[in-house]
């Protein structure tokens, strides 16, 4: 078990960066080569193995991990890179193991790893069986790199297990790199799903979403696999697997054949999600949480969210309903607002986040019909966001009121004006008037009404985050919210053509 490991190797200072046999190399890595496998049995159970930092170059590509190449079980066990180092070696390598050809199930590894060839967060050549495992982290490599597993070998298997890690391409035009997996050989993968980018260099492989390459012969078989195409930015994977917004991959009704009565677990309740998870190899805090409000209030009124507990510094969260008022300096993830939601930053707050996400869902608004519900934030105070998002999720024609958060932005953020269409309110003509010239600066503020056939996202890039409780009247029914419109309502002559 993990005591002797820890008395035979050392294992219990490997936090340490400096271990006094290791010299500049880091961790000697067990199973030592492909004629010298690991044949045990190891439970760790339920224990995580931190700070781990490999740093070779030995150029055998006999396998680099805590096991090299292993034909044993590797069961219940977490392994943690230490954050100031990698795993790093030429070729099989990978934070459990660089080759497995035995069983690793119940495991997860997080962090970075580093290869030429046949890299994975969790293992770099996979010619056994890993089932109910995860990685979170990033890898680079030349080829066969993935984010669960570089190569996984003719008729072995991967099976109820996710990735969240970005891969990077870091050399060379090989196509054998993916989200989860580089290449599958004639081998097995079910039940699966990653999150992470596919880069060469800092250029996305769109077409790299789930898995780099296959060959479909012999055993070959991909089944009931996705990948989030949001969080990816990739369009197309090989094999068999299906690109879902991030949404979508917080439903259970999207993953038909799981097994969500003992395998995977998913939080989906008043508008707090998550990605699936395992159930008995639960990640903490679970992938992709997204924590709802829902209420009346500020943002210590703890009853109002999920569960009844404040979210942590850094979580993802979202006004699912009510009105929530940010009365303090807040730091999250991503903050977004649901269709008829409010949100209030008051005066001398600060909110922080990497995302802010509008969101708006409706039909086409016709004289006397109130049918578009936006999501509204009154920005009082001081926001720091990377990314401002405008997300409309409309079947058909809309006409919709909003307006820019962000000085400077360019109007070609919303594509082809003449397809799209994209109309500014004439108080001199109380009229809209159709915009032709993509390069015209949108006001903060000012606002507009955006016309498309198809759902879409728009992200604001312009310079500064408009603050301050500054709002424009488009029309002398509408009611102003700030950033976006609630309470749509667009009478002739206004209604847009």
């Amino acid at each position: 078990g993990i005591r002797d490991l820890v008395r035979s190797r050392g294992l219990g200072d490997v936090y340490k960066r400096q271990h006094p046999d290791w010299g500049t190399a880091g961790w000697l890595p067990m199973g030592e080569g492909k004629g010298d496998l690991f044949h045990g049995t190891f439970d760790g159970n339920g224990k995580v193995i931190s700070g781990l930092w490999i740093n070779r170059n030995t150029g055998t590509g006999n396998g680099t991990g805590i096991w090299g190449a292993s034909a044993g079980s590797i069961t219940n066990l977490g392994v943690m890179v230490d954050p100031e180092g990698a795993v790093l070696d030429d070729a099989n390598v990978g934070a459990i193991a660089g080759i497995n050809n035995g069983i690793i199930a119940n495991c997860y590894a997080i962090g970075d790893v580093v290869a030429t060839s046949r890299v994975g967060i969790l293992v770099g050549s996979n010619g056994g069986s890993i089932t109910q495992c995860y990685g979170v982290g990033t890898v680079s490599g030349q080829r066969y790199s993935g984010g669960l597993a570089g190569f996984n070998g003719n008729s072995k298997t991967i099976s109820n297990s996710y990735a969240m890690v970005d891969v990077t391409r870091s050399g060379g035009t090989s196509e054998d790199v993916g989200g989860f997996v580089g290449h599958n050989y004639r081998g097995i993968i079910e039940n699966c799903y990653s999150t992470g980018s596919v880069t060469d260099g800092s250029t996305p492989l769109t077409s790299k979403g789930f898995c780099g390459s296959i060959d479909a012969g012999g055993d070959y078989h991909m089944s009931g696999n996705f990948w989030d195409t949001q969080t990816s930015g990739a369009t197309s994977s090989a094999g068999e697997a299906t690109g879902l917004t991030s949404a979508q991959l917080k439903q259970q009704t999207t993953f038909d054949g799981w097994d969500f009565a003992s395998t995977w677990s998913i939080i989906s309740d008043n508008g707090t999600v998550s990605y699936p998870f395992l159930t008995d190899n639960a990640q903490d805090p679970v992938p992709g949480l997204v924590v709802a409000w829902n209420g009346e209030g500020v943002w210590g009124t703890s009853a109002n969210w999920y569960s009844s507990t404040m979210p942590e510094s850094g979580a993802n969260v979202t006004v699912h309903s009510g009105n929530l008022t940010i009365d303090q300096d807040v730091t999250v993830g991503s903050m977004s607002v649901a269709p008829a939601a409010k949100l209030t930053l008051s005066a001398e707050n600060t909110l922080t986040a990497s995302r802010l996400i509008l969101e708006s869902v409706g039909e086409e608004v016709s004289e006397g019909r109130d049918n578009i519900s936006v999501a509204s934030f009154k920005n009082l105070g001081t926001v720091s966001a990377d990314l401002v998002e405008y997300q409309r999720y409309v079947p058909a024609v809309a006409f919709e009121y909003f307006a820019s958060p962000i000085a400077g932005q360019k109007a070609n953020v919303f594509g082809d004006l003449a397809v799209t269409g994209l109309f500014a309110f004439s108080n001199a003509d109380n009229n809209w008037v159709r915009q032709s010239d993509g390069n015209m600066e949108i006001p903060a503020m000012q606002g507009f009404t955006f016309i498309t056939n198809d759902a879409a996202t728009v992200t604001f890039a312009g310079t500064d985050f408009y603050s301050g409780n500054q709002s424009i009247a488009l029309d002398r029914n509408a009611t102003v919210f700030n950033l976006v419109l609630s309470l749509i309502h667009i009478s002739e002559p206004t209604r847009p053509y």
